[in-house]
């Protein structure tokens, strides 16, 4: 996938992510860091990491 790409799709999930979790009481797992694939010090792509919830 063409980095552009993968990162505009880690942006737009961490934002609906982050919209739904200020606006409902739906479950929504805690954004701990996220990143773009320049940003990702091992050179493999974005990344979001996310606290685990059950369900």
């Amino acid at each position: 996938m063409c980095s552009e790409l993968a990162d505009e799709k880690v942006g737009t999930k961490v934002e609906a992510m982050s919209l739904i979790r200020e606006k409902t009481t739906i479950p929504i797992p805690q954004i701990k860091a996220w990143g773009l694939a320049a940003s990702n010090p091992l050179g493999l792509g974005p990344f979001i990491i996310i606290d685990f919830i059950d369900g």
